[in-house]
């Protein structure tokens, strides 16, 4: 996984909040996860490290604010920098001046501000600076020619006035049905498709790059307009 989704953030930000300030010394499983995850660190293993943190946040108990600051420094590492950030803020709105990490925790922001500069400045990359490629679903026109979802690509949909029955019924004063051709479809129990005008398809954002022409990689960019995308490159949902 290589970046946090916004529902996971906030839940996994509003349990931290809860307890009002972490404990400065963790405990049971948190404590010896953290020890493991700042073991792979000092390997430089952080996709290793990271998987650590994720099981720390996901146990119902206390844990170390420093978790928080060691946290961001692997997602930095592991170029999530959108996560990191979010960490590294949370770390320091619970600590301030007083955190044990504070100074480092300056340095990683010092970092960030730089990347994020680099990043805003570039047009051929994510917001965590990861090279965006031409979509491979809409090649890169940021549309879908697709079946028409309200009539399933026959352009047609019910009559809305007789609803398929072709006809109109009313009372005349002696309490009689009374049957009338309906004047929308002439009797045929079908009206033109309101969404495809008849056409049997409509032209959509892609749902692949939401309409950008163009999906996030799992290359790093190098901010410059020329750029080999290697053959093996995944594409970032």
């Amino acid at each position: 996984m290589r970046s946090w989704t916004m529902k996971s953030m906030v839940f996994c930000l509003l349990i931290i909040s809860s307890y009002g300030g972490w404990a400065q010394t963790g405990q049971g499983r948190a404590k010896a996860l953290l020890e493991e995850a700042k073991g792979y660190m000092a390997k430089e293993d952080y996709r290793a490290a990271d998987k650590k943190f994720r099981q720390i946040l996901s146990l119902n108990e206390v844990v170390p604010t420093e978790a928080l600051y060691f946290f961001a420094f692997t997602l930095e590492k592991n170029h999530q920098l959108q996560s990191s950030r979010n960490f590294l803020n949370k770390y320091t709105d619970l600590t301030g001046k007083s955190g044990e990490y504070f100074n480092e925790a300056k340095m990683l922001q010092n970092r960030l501000d730089v990347l994020a500069r680099e990043i805003e400045a570039c047009e051929y990359c994510d917001n965590d600076g990861f090279r965006l490629i031409t979509c491979s679903q809409c090649d890169g026109s940021g549309h879908i020619d697709d079946k028409c979802p309200l009539c399933h690509g026959f352009g047609e949909i019910t009559c809305h006035k007789c609803l398929g029955e072709g006809v109109q019924i009313s009372k005349n004063q002696f309490g009689e049905n009374v049957y009338k051709t309906c004047d929308v479809c002439t009797g045929k129990g079908k009206e033109t498709c309101t969404q495809c005008r008849g056409e049997k398809h409509v032209v959509q954002d892609c749902p692949r790059c939401n309409g950008l022409g163009r999906s996030g990689s799992d290359v790093l960019c190098n901010h410059k307009e020329h750029f080999i995308i290697p053959s093996m490159t995944q594409i970032k949902n």
